[in-house]
């Protein structure tokens, strides 16, 4: 019994030192402060990422920054390290802290994630109603929902909705872990049979210039077809076989 209540009390000593462990998911470029809140006065401390010295401090040297010192600020009092994150620093940061000659500790697992863009919206229409599709750079994940009128509400990148009012406005958000936009869409604004993207212009680009290179062509052969014919007259007429004829008498 005396055994088992030693080991509770040292348990709770080693949760109470090392400080209470979570992970969290950050946005890419948020300023984000570790905040270790050690009780006492500090002595000297460091800070680690995925095993890697980032800064050591003690009270002759001050700080001696290994990396990040760039985009990184370190408060000495509280031991505080605020960094500005990028993709890159997702891991494990831990904090070692001396006071009164005992070591206390902080961890924190961080995963650094890109905030979704403004989505787009693409249409096309047909006899029974338009399609919408949104979508996001694909290097950014995320999950897309549909709202509009009288409450309707779906689930996915795309949505067909059923002919009734142009004048509807519907709103595609694309949302992940870290942050959400929406973008409206006005039922009008979609073209007649046509995607309204880029994509939906390229035959009639390529109708274009096979149109203009066929009437360069035909200009091109009215114009060799003239001289020919003109040439041709000119050889036919009385003055033509006058000279000829002058020539072969000499």
């Amino acid at each position: 019994m005396e055994h088992e209540g030693r080991s509770l009390v040292l348990y709770f000593l080693f949760i109470f030192s090392v400080g209470y462990v979570y992970s969290e998911n950050i946005a890419t470029g948020t300023t984000y402060t570790f905040r270790p809140t050690i009780q006492g006065k500090i002595e000297t401390f460091d800070w680690r990422h995925n095993g890697n010295l980032v800064v050591e401090w003690d009270p002759d040297n001050g700080a001696h920054w290994y990396r990040y010192r760039e985009r990184a600020h370190l408060n000495t009092d509280t031991a505080d390290l605020t960094l500005q994150v990028k993709k890159e620093d997702s891991g494990v940061f831990k904090g070692q802290f001396q006071v009164k000659g005992v070591l206390q500790y902080f961890e924190r697992t961080i995963t650094v994630i890109d905030p979704v863009p403004e989505p787009k919206v693409a249409c096309k229409q047909n006899d029974t109603g338009i399609t919408l599709l949104c979508s996001v750079d694909p290097s950014v994940q995320a999950a897309f929902t549909w709202t509009g009128p009288n409450e309707f509400s779906h689930v996915g990148e795309s949505v067909h909705i059923p002919r009734k009012s142009d004048d509807a406005v519907y709103f595609c958000t694309a949302k992940n872990l870290v942050s959400e936009k929406t973008t409206e869409f006005t039922l009008k604004m979609c073209p007649e049979g046509e995607a309204n993207d880029d994509g939906g212009n390229g035959g009639a680009i390529a109708g274009g210039i096979i149109g203009i290179l066929l009437l360069v062509a035909i200009a091109v052969a009215a114009y060799y077809f003239g001289i020919k014919k003109k040439v041709c007259m000119s050889a036919a007429s009385p003055d033509g076989r006058g000279q000829r004829k002058s020539m072969s008498t000499s």
